[in-house]
């Protein structure tokens, strides 16, 4: 058997058991609230989005549409195939730096990420066009750094254009290109063919900038005052370090840590070093200084994460670990991913943590991956979904849920000081004066108040049980009223 035929092999394992674990976890597990309501707002084409550029939300509204319905799978499917494109792409860059052992660790890695893995290579989120767009650029890039060719830079480009479709942050991996090329070869910004690359990328992202113009720059004021300083919490961002870390795997990511400051500079592989720190670092810097004093979620310099994966996979493969350390590393990244899937997977479907803690259906995260399935029955059985009535929902979050769960036949009004993109679809002042049906979820204590305030003659109605494994898990507080 061929080299060639045996790395066939081992990549397609890999992907064989990526597609399998995706596919099943699709089929088993409802959707999260975040790809609950990008689902939902899909539905409804837009040049863009308020939370994010549209290329998520365009997929996913092209596979329901296809499909005709919007069953998890169905909305999951265009994001499992695009991370297999990913892990390939993924593996010819790491490959073309390390070669073949290092870029199938590295893809292994990856398959072993639980953000990588499920979150990119799966949910319905902007993250898994973004991953792959990058890649594709990353690929291109250095395609176009040996041999100069206007095909190369015109992909480059438009794989950045298709990353500021996903989400704004490309902006940290085209950083570090351009990082890159002022350390090794300054001159060659010199030449036309890296602006045309930037000017295909812009024309790209033409749809987005017309959408923010067209609505008072929404999406890009709401994301860019994300970052805004609050208060002096140091802890928060060590929290925040720590959970990127279990997001990529602890394992790879402290590996991938010590080889960046471990940089051998007579090594023939310093330059690929020096590539990936550059790709690296700035997003881990710059949210892991913004998190000191301002609220940053752990998955956000995930971008940066992806790009220490290749330095572990060069440590791994070039004598910088013991035999010994190698499979305990192995070892202990698929029993940490195995646990945290044993956890979703048992939990999520089951709630078995409640026999062991009291109240844990009240603050059980996984309670967020059911759907509100019983929510459209449990409302026309009791007549309240009558023709020209309007659902209220008091934050976009929920908005998403019952959006989702009612399969887009009633307007869903998110009366909240922030709407998101409901606020775009269903604008308050048309609606005004029409009956209501208000949804909140009982952990929202002050639901009763804000309702009162957005209507008038409102009337407590019976609650609606979400169950998980035949017990209540979600509790959904429901009134009537007209909206004012």
């Amino acid at each position: 058997m061929s080299d060639t035929t045996t790395e066939r092999q081992r990549l397609g394992w890999i992907l064989a058991a990526g597609v399998l674990l995706r596919v099943v976890l699709a089929s088993i597990t409802g959707l999260s609230v975040d790809e609950s309501y990008s689902t939902a707002v899909g539905r409804h084409f837009s040049l863009s989005y308020f939370d994010h550029p549209p290329l998520h939300q365009w997929m996913v509204g092209a596979a329901t549409h296809l499909f005709g319905h919007e069953s998890a799978w169905v909305a999951r499917l265009p994001f499992i195939v695009l991370g297999v494109v990913s892990t390939v792409l993924f593996y010819r860059l790491v490959r073309r730096s390390y070669g073949v052992a290092a870029a199938q660790v590295a893809a292994l890695g990856f398959t072993l990420s639980p953000f990588f893995s499920v979150g990119v290579a799966s949910w319905v989120l902007p993250d898994g066009p973004l991953v792959c767009a990058t890649v594709l650029m990353l690929l291109s890039f250095r395609r176009a750094l040996n041999h100069d060719r206007i095909l190369d830079w015109t992909v480059c480009g438009l794989a950045a254009g298709a990353g500021l479709l996903s989400k704004y942050l490309i902006v940290f991996p085209v950083f570090g290109c351009l990082l890159f090329v002022l350390l090794r070869d300054p001159a060659r910004l010199k030449s036309w063919k890296p602006w045309w690359a930037l000017a295909v990328a812009a024309a790209c992202f033409t749809p987005v900038v017309l959408w923010n113009a067209q609505h008072q720059w929404g999406s890009l004021a709401y994301q860019g005052g994300r970052g805004t300083l609050e208060a002096w919490h140091p802890w928060q961002a060590l929290g925040v370090f720590v959970g990127s870390l279990l997001y990529v795997g602890p394992a790879f990511g402290v590996l991938g840590l010590r080889r960046l400051r471990a940089t051998d500079r007579s090594a023939d592989e310093h330059v690929e070093d020096t590539f990936y720190a550059c790709l690296a670092l700035p997003a881990i810097a710059v949210f892991s200084v913004l998190a000191i004093g301002a609220h940053v979620l752990p998955h956000w310099s995930l971008i940066g994460w992806l790009f220490v994966l290749p330095l572990a996979a060069r440590h791994l493969t070039r004598g910088g670990a013991s035999r010994a350390r190698h499979r305990g590393l192995w070892g202990g990244s698929a029993a940490f991913f195995a646990l945290l899937l044993a956890w979703f997977v048992t939990d999520g479907q089951w709630g078995w943590w409640d026999r062991w803690i009291v109240g844990y259906p009240l603050k059980d995260p996984l309670t967020e991956s059911l759907d509100w399935t019983a929510l459209p029955e449990a409302l026309t059985a009791r007549g309240l979904l009558r023709p020209g009535t309007v659902i209220v929902a008091e934050s976009y979050v929920d908005a998403g849920k019952i959006d989702y769960a009612l399969g887009g036949r009633v307007p869903v009004l998110c009366l909240c000081t922030e709407p998101h993109h409901y606020g775009v679809l269903y604008p308050l002042a048309d609606y005004r004066g029409r009956e209501a049906v208000v949804v909140a979820n009982a952990r929202r204590e002050d639901w009763w108040s804000r309702a009162v305030a957005s209507l008038r003659d409102v009337e407590r109605q019976a609650p609606v049980e979400i169950l998980r494994n035949g017990r209540p898990a979600i509790q959904l507080q429901i009134a009537t009223g007209r909206i004012n």
